[in-house]
């Protein structure tokens, strides 16, 4: 059976990581907030681990996200550079005289 939906945080509860920074960080928010800071210790601990949870995967989300970007780009620059080495080699053929098939051109 479903515990109470009226008298139940809003929030699952959790042990907290009391070494984590961003437990520690949240926990003094919260006990510093006037909203918050009433609430009975064991709520208040398992709201702001909750919240230490939800921030860092966020962070971790958004760190993967700008990982794929970065490898995208990675991948967009390194063809852009053989783009550009193949030009460059074709503008040094006809610098020199050398049609694209390979014949020269009568200087």
């Amino acid at each position: 059976m479903p515990g109470n939906l009226l008298t139940a945080p809003p929030f699952p509860t959790v042990l907290p990581d009391i070494d984590s920074v961003a437990y520690q960080t949240a926990r003094r928010i919260l006990e510093d907030h006037p909203v918050t800071a009433s609430m009975p210790p064991m709520d208040l601990s398992a709201l702001a681990q909750h919240l230490a949870n939800v921030i860092t995967d966020g962070l971790v989300d958004e760190i993967d996200d700008l990982r794929t970007d970065l490898a995208d780009a990675h991948t967009a620059l390194t063809a852009a550079t053989k783009d550009l080495r193949a030009v460059r080699r074709e503008l040094g053929q006809v610098r020199r005289g050398i049609v694209t098939d390979g014949t020269r051109v009568a200087s």
